[in-house]
This record gives structure tokens, C-alpha cells and sequence, in this order.
């Protein structure tokens, strides 16, 4: 077991204890390994991030922004364990030219996977061609509860 691990392990049960848990998504109660490459045959851009339930701050996924050999870059986000019923993600990939917001693009929209719903662990937003240097790209992971909550936040550092 890792020290971050149990420093989570140890979080939760403090938690648990406090009756604090109230607010984190079934979601975070697996601790499974991420499933393998489910981004496929890409570089990472940057370093996996996790995406952390909101007051609670338990990881539930990871984030990540990739590149493939051709210079298309996206963002996809994989949950630990299945998300529960009543809840739903997306990974977001923000386009930056010259370091100023152009657009963005998320699971589920024209060329990405489906949105995260009950029952799955996986997404990624559509693949966007950026052979200039000029261009740098951001992605954002977020889990929701009903409509518009938002339960889990995390992101990756701007990269190329």
C-alpha cells in the first residue's frame, strides 16, 4: 500500500468517524485499479492529474491531456470504479492560441466518446488537429450529480 493510499485511507476513516462522508459520491468507495491505456496509442501532454470529489477531496478519477503522433491532442478522464446512478462526467479540452482562449470540446460532442453515465468509467473529448506550436491546450475532469452539480473537479497543467 502507498503512503498516498494510506494517508487516503486514513482521510476516509477520519471522515467516516465524523460522519462526513455524506457528501462524497459512491463513486469514490472503490479503490480498483485505473484500467490500462484507455486513452489509447497517445503520449501524455501532461503528467495524470486527479480529479477529487469537492469538500472531501477523495480521488475518484484521474484526468489526463494526450497527444497522438499526427498532433491531435484530447482529453479523457477514467473513474476508479463504475460512476453510480444519478451521477455523470465529462473530460473538457480547452484551445488556447498565443495563450488566449479560442474554444473547447468535451465528451459526448461531435467525434468524442459518449458523456460518463451510471455503470461506466471512461471518456474522451473529440480529437482536435494542432500542428502549431502557437497552440497549447487544458483539460478539466468533472463528475456530476443530478443536471448541473458539480461533485468532482480536477485539471492538468496547460501543455503542448
Amino acid at each position: 500500500m502507498t503512503v498516498r493510499r494510506r494517508f487516503t485511507v486514513m482521510l476516509a476513516a477520519v471522515g467516516l468517524a465524523a460522519g462526513l462522508l455524506s457528501t462524497a459520491t459512491p463513486a469514490t468507495a472503490g479503490t480498483a485499479a485505473v484500467p490500462t491505456d484507455t486513452c489509447g496509442g497517445s503520449v501524455y501532454v501532461s503528467p495524470d492529474r486527479e480529479v477529487r470529489t469537492l469538500g472531501s477531496n477523495i480521488p475518484v478519477a484521474k484526468i489526463q491531456l494526450r497527444r497522438d503522433s499526427n498532433y491531435y491532442y484530447w482529453s479523457c478522464i477514467t473513474f476508479y470504479s463504475a460512476v453510480p446512478t444519478g451521477y455523470w462526467a465529462t473530460a473538457r479540452l480547452t484551445r488556447y492560441l498565443d495563450g488566449s482562449f479560442t474554444d473547447e470540446f468535451a465528451c459526448g460532442r461531435g467525434g468524442g466518446t459518449p458523456h460518463v453515465s451510471a455503470g461506466m468509467r471512461f471518456c474522451r473529448s473529440p480529437k482536435i488537429l494542432a500542428p502549431s506550436s502557437r497552440v497549447t491546450f487544458y483539460a478539466e475532469g468533472f463528475e456530476y450529480k443530478g443536471s448541473t452539480e458539480v461533485v468532482a473537479w480536477g485539471d492538468t497543467i496547460e501543455g503542448r
